[in-house]
């Protein structure tokens, strides 16, 4: 017989026996008044109160285990979470100090435009003394031709020669400019490097929003070769990229990878350690 504590009512026995089973009041044996008793039947009852006893003490411990479970698998989620954002920390961390690199390299850029334009002005500006004095030169020589033929002669004579002079001048002037130019055209094209010599492999170092970083071979040197993605390049693209070559050419830090060389041909990439 089995029934709720707050509802059952109970009816007059002796020697009889009770137990409680979660909110349940069970009772068995004992006798009543005008009803026989049946040892068997007692028996029966009390062995299945015991099984259920162990039924429901079964079902409480694989709550427990399923409980314990659910709590490990969300303090393993949170130190996952953890992990990510200190990950996300570090990497913002990183991109600021490269840009703050990269703004100090293009302040340097500058300096170094600034100080060619100065150069360049100061060369305007010997060419434009020189002119003025060879114009002084020549209303000299023509003062002096009014004053005689043969004057004239040996003022022709002289004016020829410094003519001659003139043009020399100009033709070491126009070497000049042209041994520049190769200067700053070897100084722009240093850091290209030949992208037959470059062998790669399939270890993939890391992956970006511009391209990949995988690990190649370069003239009997291990070395880490960035890709950029297809999807990015375009004309302007492959301008910047070649400006920041030019750049990453010129700076020696120990904080920084040591370049290598780069290439534009197909695809552009970078050799860095």
């Amino acid at each position: 017989m089995a029934a709720k504590a707050a509802d059952y009512q109970p009816v007059e026995r002796y020697s009889h026996s009770t137990v409680r089973v979660g909110g349940y009041l069970y009772m068995w044996g004992g006798a009543q008044p005008g009803l026989p008793e049946d040892r068997r039947e007692i028996d029966r009852l009390t062995r299945v109160l015991q099984e259920r006893e162990r039924e429901l003490e079964e079902e409480r411990r694989e709550k427990e285990q399923v409980r314990n479970r659910l709590q490990q698998q969300l303090q393993g989620r949170e130190r996952q979470l953890q992990q990510a954002q200190q990950q996300g920390q570090e990497r913002e961390r990183q991109a600021r100090e490269r840009e703050q690199d990269l703004q100090q390299q293009l302040q340097e850029k500058e300096k170094q435009v600034q100080q060619a334009q100065e150069r360049e002005r100061e060369i305007q500006q010997q060419l434009q003394s020189r002119e003025r004095e060879s114009q002084e030169r020549e209303r000299q020589l023509q003062r002096q031709v009014e004053g005689g033929q043969q004057r004239e002669q040996d003022l022709q004579r002289q004016l020829q020669e410094r003519e001659q002079q003139l043009e020399e001048r100009e033709r070491e002037f126009q070497e000049r400019e042209r041994q520049l130019e190769e200067q700053i055209q070897v100084a722009e094209s240093s850091w290209v490097v030949n992208r037959r010599e470059i062998r790669m492999t399939g270890v993939v170092l890391g992956k970006g929003g511009w391209g990949e970083v995988k690990v190649a071979g370069f003239r009997g040197l291990k070395v880490a070769a960035k890709c950029l993605y297809e999807v990015i390049i375009s004309p302007y693209n492959i301008g910047t990229f070649s400006r920041e070559m030019n750049i990453a050419s010129k700076i020696r830090h120990p904080n920084l990878l040591q370049f290598i060389g780069a290439t534009t041909e197909g695809n552009p990439m970078i050799l860095t350690e």
